[in-house]
């Protein structure tokens, strides 16, 4: 990150790093003083892909702390999860992260972590899972083969920078494919058979797709530019996306983690292109945004929330200045 970068991202990177990185390098997933975070290695994942590039001391710091809780949560299957369930997502979102960390300079505690979070991908891949284990509680898009994991292709890409174990392609290719069934008229549907879409795991899919192209792995260029024009058609008239979506209309509250997501999609298919609903977005994360510094999930939810502040903090640097695909946290 250019630490000469807009202000506003400073400002939001400075507070995840004050408030949300704790003395031993967790990151929690939110703050709100009534309602207590919880240590989320995703969000710590996501975090170090942030504070990659950001030479400040702090910064350095901060990531060098986050490094040593995430090493010492790696389970020896090589993943992290919540409670007894592992998760591909997750793991993905923090090899990135321990990548990004090594990539700018850092030296890991565990070397073999790296390689350990890749060979559970290829497992979960390989299964058709998106978790270690067949789901045995209510099916929710998290815990399943959902339109999300398109995303895992950024830390695909960057193992094979990395380590590259010749597979890294096929298990993209593979996930590429499997998220197109669930496309349909400018959305991804939020599993094969859903009719229902949400959202952040829709902009998710189409982060991947960029990533996909980016790395010259499949253009979806039709399908990118589908995805943009419906965002914008579904894009509410203050300014945020709606957190679900059937095809027809909205429902639920705007949430803070799509509508920022949707900023970086845009900015980086043509910013000129969609300069007004990355305006009106950015209008509206500000809106959103706490006087202590971070974002609200929701304008009904009072928790300033970890990757919401993280997607922001880029955003609204991607809304004014180069976007790079690859670059997306």
């Amino acid at each position: 990150m250019d630490p000469n970068g807009p202000e506003e991202t400073q400002r939001l990177t400075d507070w995840l790093i004050d408030r949300l990185v704790t003395p031993d390098g967790a990151v929690l997933s939110w703050e709100n003083a009534s309602h207590s975070g919880y240590r989320y290695p995703e969000a710590a994942g996501l975090l170090l892909t942030l504070l990659a590039g950001d030479e400040r001391p702090h910064a350095r710091a901060a990531s060098v702390r986050i490094v040593s809780w995430l090493s010492s949560l790696i389970r020896e299957r090589g993943a992290v999860g919540r409670g007894d369930r592992l998760y591909a997502f997750d793991t993905a979102m923090v090899l990135r992260g321990l990548l990004s960390f090594v990539e700018a300079g850092g030296e890991l505690p565990d070397e073999t972590a790296p390689h350990r979070c890749f060979r559970f991908l290829v497992e979960t891949i390989n299964a058709g899972q998106a978790t270690d284990a067949p789901t045995g509680e209510a099916a929710r898009w998290s815990n399943t083969l959902s339109c999300h994991l398109m995303k895992l292709s950024f830390a695909l890409r960057q193992h094979e920078l990395h380590e590259p174990m010749g597979n890294e392609r096929d298990l993209a290719l593979r996930l590429f494919d499997k998220t197109l069934q669930s496309f349909c008229e400018g959305r991804f549907r939020t599993a094969p058979g859903d009719r229902s879409t949400y959202l952040h795991a829709h902009c998710y899919a189409v982060e991947g797709l960029l990533c996909m192209r980016a790395w010259k792995l499949a253009d979806e260029s039709s399908v990118l530019e589908a995805c943009a024009e419906w965002l914008e058609h579904i894009q509410r008239v203050h300014g945020g996306i709606p957190a679900w979506h059937d095809g027809r209309r909205g429902a639920g509250p705007s949430h803070a983690d799509a509508t920022a997501q949707a900023i970086r999609i845009w900015s980086c298919l043509d910013r000129d292109r969609w300069a007004k609903p990355i305006a009106l977005a950015t209008r509206w994360i500000r809106q959103n945004t706490s006087p202590n510094g971070g974002v609200w999930y929701s304008p009904d939810c009072r928790d300033q929330n970890t990757w919401a502040s993280i997607f922001a903090a880029q955003a609204v640097r991607f809304a004014s200045g180069a976007a790079d695909p690859l670059e997306i946290v």
